[in-house]
């Protein structure tokens, strides 16, 4: 209790009382004041944040789509019988080890724009004729930072998907066999609803990580180029630790959670519902 008090506790309630003040590190003297709402109505009001939050909506749902549908595909292939399975299975859970910081760090290289392996592929089998500015354009830095998270969070997802594929029951795949169902018919109707439960938590931690996404873009683009990429969590950011306003930075933290808070309860609404 003491270190859930210290460590979890004391924080939240510290910072909800920042939220409420004025608490601008370049004006020392002011801190402290009481500013009731204004921190959050400026934050909301501002055209900023609103550009932030739609690149941030961009940035999700990109991500969660392009992620399941790897993730699934993963899934269905190591739920099969081949040799050198339970190797691959070892090897595909390589880039979620990788930290954060890692990452960004190998896909920075990756999409270099002198030496980048993506441009050289391209490149040399004929399909441009100059290397592509994948961090440096902002048409395709929003693709690049999606490809990133995608591949780092693609083999969490297929794990839990697959734990959930081994869990259908043999006796219905066979069932639908019997009674004619082809591979289309009997995924979409046997496999799909025994597994919607681990397909809906899988969306809503995708969500929740992209929406929170940070270390990816601080190290990748730094919200580059021309605000492409700037997502909500480093605009937090640039309030607090560039601007030093923390009370605004604080403020837009919890509308942040605010809406994580309400996609959450729609998913788990729609996981606990009744058939």
């Amino acid at each position: 209790m003491f270190f859930i008090v210290a460590f979890l506790v004391y924080p939240i309630l510290q910072s909800i009382y920042i939220s409420f003040h004025f608490w601008d590190l370049k004006k020392p003297k002011l801190i402290g004041q009481f500013v009731g709402l204004k921190n959050y109505i400026d934050g909301i009001c501002s055209d900023y944040f609103f550009r932030t939050l739609k690149i941030s909506f961009q940035f999700t749902i990109l991500t969660v789509i392009f992620g399941f549908l790897g993730a699934m595909g993963v899934a269905l292939l190591l739920n099969e019988n081949f040799k050198g399975r339970n190797i691959l299975r070892t090897l595909i859970l390589i880039p979620w080890a990788i930290p954060a910081v890692s990452n960004a760090v190998i896909w920075e290289f990756m999409f270099d724009l002198k030496y980048g392996v993506f441009s050289g592929i391209l490149w040399h089998l004929g399909l441009i004729k100059d290397y592509i500015p994948f961090l440096q354009d902002p048409n395709w830095a929003m693709f690049s930072i999606v490809f990133a998270s995608v591949w780092k969070g693609m083999p969490f997802e297929a794990m839990v998907l697959l734990a959930s594929l081994q869990t259908v029951p043999k006796d219905l795949i066979e069932a639908s066999k019997v009674d004619g169902a082809g591979p289309w018919k009997t995924f979409t109707n046997v496999t799909l609803p025994w597994i919607r439960t681990s397909i809906l938590v899988v969306l809503m931690l995708s969500t929740m990580w992209s929406l929170q996404s940070f270390a990816l873009i601080y190290n990748l683009t730094q919200g580059g180029p021309a605000g492409a990429t700037e997502i909500l969590p480093f605009y937090i950011w640039i309030q607090g630790f560039r601007w030093l306003n923390m009370g605004a930075a604080v403020a837009s933290s919890y509308v942040l959670t605010a809406i994580s808070l309400i996609i959450t309860i729609g998913y788990i609404k729609v996981i606990y519902r009744r058939k």
